[in-house]
Order: C-alpha cells, then structure tokens, then sequence
C-alpha cells in the first residue's frame, strides 16, 4: 500500500518525503482528502520556497486563505488536515520548534479565509479599470487586470499564465487562450473583439525589460528589477534561488499582484474573480445596449459564458451573480 500511494503521489507534492511519510500514517478512508488539501498547499510552498511545516503565522493565514473554502465547515475541515500534518513534522523532528501556528488561527479570527462562491466581491467599471491599469508603473501588472476584464481566466488562472506572445493578433485584436484543466488537459479557445486599450497594454507589457518595485517616499527611490526573458507574455522579475528559475508567474503571485497593485490604488476588495466578473456586467450592459433588449435570456447568459470560458450549462449562475448589476 505504501509503494503504491508514494507512486500516486510523485511529483504532486513540495518536500514529497516528509509527506509521504505522514500520509502513510493515515487511515485508507482519509488519504484522498488529505492529499487533495496537501496537494493545494504545493504552490504556495514553491513560491516561498519552504515546507508548510515552517510558514510563519502570517503565511499559514495566507496559506488558508489559498485554499479557497467555499464555507466554514469547509474550512475547518481543511484545517484540521494542515494541523494534524505539522503536529506530525513535530513529532518525528522535522520541525524543531514545536510551534503549530495552524492552531492559533481560530475563532470568528477564520471568517476571512472563507471564499463564498455567493460573493463576487468588488465591482470596477471598464472606465475606472482601465484608468487603474493605465496609472499603474508596471504593464506586467496593468495586463493581468485587463486579461481579466476581457475575458480571460481558466482554471487557476491557467489562461493568463499559459499566454503566449505569439498567441496575441495585434492584427485582428485576438488571441489564443489555453485552460489547463484540472485534470492537467489543454483546452483552446479564440478570444476575439478585444479593445484596443488591452491590445495597448499587452503589447506594452510584452516590450517591458524592467518591473518596478514598491512607490517612491520618504526619499526613497524604487526598486528596479531586469525581467526574466520568456515566450510569455507574463514574465517575472530575475531573482537568485538557489535551483531554481521561473519563466513565468504563478497563481500565488499574480493574487499577491492584484491584491498589492488594487490596495494602493483604492480597490482593497478587487480580486480575479471579481474583476473576471465585473467585464461579464460590462458585456451583459452593452449586449442589452447593442439588441435594444431590457431583459437578458438565457441563450445570452451563455453567449456571455462562452466569450468568458465558462461552461454554457452554468448560465444559470451567472444570470444569478451579475442581474441585479445590469
């Protein structure tokens, strides 16, 4: 049973030995769900390049916040599987320290980690989206918010992340958008009818060789960062870690991105899915504009579905999270 689950597990796990070794302690009946709650916790270990076992109090509540809970059961439930998974670094001397910070985020103190697939958050206007994407330093940040607004997303941002330069038409405004799947297959789709302004900013954000950090105060001046040079048109800033490069972000990081850029420019509550929807309210708006129409059908919710890659079955959610927008 232990061969056959290490074999299940490689390459799905960050510090696959240590968690192998505690999965192989848990019950048959326990093993899936808590190598599904491990395995969301996988990114965000890469990114800060350590074992959740040594995040500090601050990077579990991110880490929480990470696993995306729909409800608190739903919550407590995946908590319960980070708790007992440090309890067991402790024990066998992984973690030295014998502090479990997973423990002390507790209370009504976890309502915030709690994603409510009922709540889109906050709402942005084309006008006041692209007047942010336009104030911002960096066109590497300005383009996830577009992307977004547009239309593109995918499964764990796989659409932004997988966009390719030679993917985008500057021609015919299109481009080629890839989900990857949960299941890890491709899924191709044309996005096409772009405005202009995200034509603007992709290219910009394509010709850019330098990020620049942080806001210039307090005589300070901000950092300046070469660009890692990719076929993406996301790319990071070059930055020394022993054993390992990046061609492009990741999911953690375009969430720090949008969180970070969105705080410093009045919009604390925007997040992807929130700004993904607010461009659903702007094409339902101009959809009703352009047919002369004053109530949308369902047949228009699923044009709206398919420009956005969401299933066309799913109309119904959608009607029911951006109707009383429109």
């Amino acid at each position: 049973m232990c061969t056959q689950r290490s074999t299940f597990l490689h390459g799905d796990l960050y510090n696959e030995e240590v968690k192998v070794l505690f999965l192989n302690s848990i019950t048959e009946e326990s093993y899936k769900n808590y190598r599904h709650v491990l395995g969301k916790i996988k990114e965000l270990e890469e990114e800060l390049g350590k074992d959740f076992a040594h995040f500090s109090f601050e990077e579990i509540g991110e880490a929480l916040r990470h696993l995306e809970a729909a409800t608190r059961q739903s919550l407590l439930s995946q908590k319960t599987v980070l708790v007992n998974y440090v309890d067991f670094c402790i024990k066998v001397g992984f973690l030295t320290t014998g502090i479990n910070f997973v423990k002390r985020h507790k209370g009504k103190a976890l309502d915030k980690f709690i994603n409510k697939a009922e709540a889109i958050g906050r709402i942005i206007s084309r006008i006041d989206l692209y007047d942010m994407v336009f104030e911002m330093r960096n066109a590497l940040d300005g383009v996830i918010f577009a992307l977004l607004f547009e239309g593109a997303k995918g499964y764990n941002l796989s659409e932004l992340l997988n966009l390719k330069k030679q993917d985008v038409s500057f021609e015919s405004n299109k481009m080629i958008l890839k989900n990857t799947t949960r299941e890890g297959k491709e899924e191709k789709r044309i996005l096409d009818n772009i405005s202009p302004k995200c034509m603007t900013i992709i290219q910009e954000a394509i010709e850019q060789e330098i990020y620049f950090s942080g806001e210039v105060s307090n005589g300070k001046k901000e950092r300046e960062y070469k660009i890692e040079d990719s076929e993406y048109v996301l790319r990071m800033r070059k930055f020394k870690r022993e054993g390992q490069t990046y061609d492009r972000p990741t999911t953690v990081t375009i969430n720090r991105n949008i969180a970070r850029v969105s705080k410093r420019r009045g919009y604390p509550d925007l997040n992807p899915t929130s700004i993904w929807y607010s461009g659903m309210i702007d094409y339902a708006k101009k959809m009703k504009e352009e047919k002369g129409i004053s109530r949308l059908e369902t047949e228009h919710y699923e044009e709206i579905n398919e420009r956005f890659g969401y299933d066309k079955i799913y109309s119904y959610i959608t009607k029911n999270r951006i109707e009383r927008f429109i």
